[in-house]
């Protein structure tokens, strides 16, 4: 589920900090018997060479549940911002200030561009990062599969 599903929130967060994690720890579990065989739920922290912490979490309990939400919120010194496909929410001391409604969908939107790209020859080469994106959610995995704490040295060196 991390690798497969939760690459892509891991991307935002790589997007908004511009920086590979130092070290993850983690945990998770599996309490549907019913399909599958992955872990169906977990959480991780994350720790920066600053100082950043970023604390991540995901189940697959939500559907059905009346309560489901995908998306990132970042908790900053002056303020919150929460990203999702729907849009973004800006709060600056507990107050909304912004909410800025997308009726993008942006599937289509990465899809077109990729297709513009391909016929004027302006292709971005977006390889080392989503490596790296991804990187970060296998460093993730590591720790919640191992129940050890993985650092970025360790996981590339194998």
């Amino acid at each position: 589920m991390i690798i497969e599903q939760n690459c892509h929130n891991i991307d935002v967060i790589h997007w908004f900090t511009n920086m590979k994690p130092v070290k993850a720890c983690g945990y998770g579990s599996r309490q549907r018997t019913d399909i599958g065989d992955i872990l169906d739920n977990l959480a991780f922290t994350m720790q920066y060479a600053n100082g950043l912490v970023v604390s991540f979490s995901a189940n697959q309990f939500g559907r059905g549940t009346g309560w489901s939400e995908v998306g990132e919120t970042f908790i900053c010194e002056k303020g919150t911002v929460h990203v999702s496909r729907q849009g973004y929410k800006l709060h600056r001391e507990g107050k909304p200030v912004e909410e800025v409604k997308t009726t993008h969908d942006i599937t289509k939107d990465a899809v077109d561009q990729f297709i513009e790209g391909a016929r004027t020859g302006k292709m971005e080469n977006a390889a080392i990062w989503g490596a790296e994106s991804t990187l970060m959610a296998i460093l993730a995995r590591e720790a919640i599969y191992s129940g050890k704490e993985m650092t970025w040295e360790r996981l590339l060196k194998g």
